[in-house]
């Protein structure tokens, strides 16, 4: 991804700007990041590869693979903050249960682990990467991009795949720290007891739960033909609020078929199985 200008970065970075600008914190890709992005060398491809890095590093896909989900737990700092959120909320109410000493004790004690890695918050990096990759939002970001720049010729030279990339690594940056800190989440790991298996496409994450949000919502990721897994995403105070990571077996074919179909529907062009005849029957059915 060589050969873009330092018009393509100034371009990309107002962007970016003027998404954040009523941020009282900007979260997301750093603008600064793309101060030599112009000059460097593969640079797009070299940010791409730090989230394949993730899991290299902390083996998220191993783990769940082998039914290990204790990675997956707010870090000891996001308790604290969630803590303190509520003993605020409960003020108001009069309904204390701890008292300001209490409270301020417990916070300083999780602020020595600021600096700690919040393995959470990296697997939400490398996961919401696996959604936003898909090639059907990549082209629909370059699509857009090329009307806009029929509209204003004063960008009309600027890379488009360099803008869809760019606002890629921006929306999955974002997307980590709003569902890391603002939303109750849990793992929902499924063992597929059936003789039908999981199947994956070249658009691996699917919202199952569509652009509304809803008091549960699920992205479904099938990681082999046995292990797939929902990340579960809810409101702090719903009646989700509580909910933690389960491991599940799933004995319905039924069940199993219906998140073949829907990760299919999804799909850019590819579908990828072990089984041919699974294969078949999704065609047969996305054709009917």
């Amino acid at each position: 991804m060589t050969g873009f200008s330092k018009a393509d970065v100034s371009v990309v970075s107002q962007l970016i700007a003027y998404i954040q600008k009523d941020k009282l914190v900007p979260l997301g890709l750093n603008p600064e990041l793309l101060g030599d992005a112009n000059a460097e060398r593969d640079f797009i491809e070299t940010l791409m590869g730090q989230y394949e890095d993730i899991d290299n590093k902390h083996q998220f896909l191993d783990k769940m693979i082998s039914g290990d989900l204790s990675f997956y737990k707010d870090s000891l700092v996001q308790v604290a903050l969630d803590e303190l959120h509520d003993e605020v909320m409960n003020a108001l109410w009069g309904s204390r249960e701890k008292s300001d000493v209490e409270l301020m004790v417990d916070t300083l004690k999780a602020m020595e682990h600021i600096e700690d890695e919040d393995l959470k918050h990296e697997f939400h990096r490398f996961f919401f990467m696996q959604h936003q990759r898909s090639p059907v939002i990549y082209e629909t970001q370059v699509k857009n991009f090329e009307t806009l720049k029929l509209q204003y010729p004063a960008i009309k030279d600027t890379n488009s795949n360099f803008y869809a990339n760019s606002l890629m690594i921006f929306f999955v940056e974002t997307m980590s720290v709003n569902v890391s800190t603002k939303m109750h989440t849990w793992i929902e790991r499924y063992d597929n007891k059936t003789n039908v298996p999981f199947v994956t496409t070249d658009t691996p994450v699917v919202n199952l739960t569509g652009m509304e949000f809803l008091e549960k919502n699920e992205f479904y990721y099938p990681i082999s033909p046995k292990i797939a897994i929902k990340l579960c995403v809810t409101s702090k105070g719903s009646k989700y609020g509580k909910a933690k990571n389960i491991c599940l077996d799933m004995t319905d074919e039924n069940e199993v078929k219906k998140l073949n179909l829907a990760i299919a529907k999804n799909c850019y062009k590819e579908v990828f199985s072990n089984d041919e005849n699974v294969l078949k029957s999704i065609r047969s059915e996305l054709q009917s």
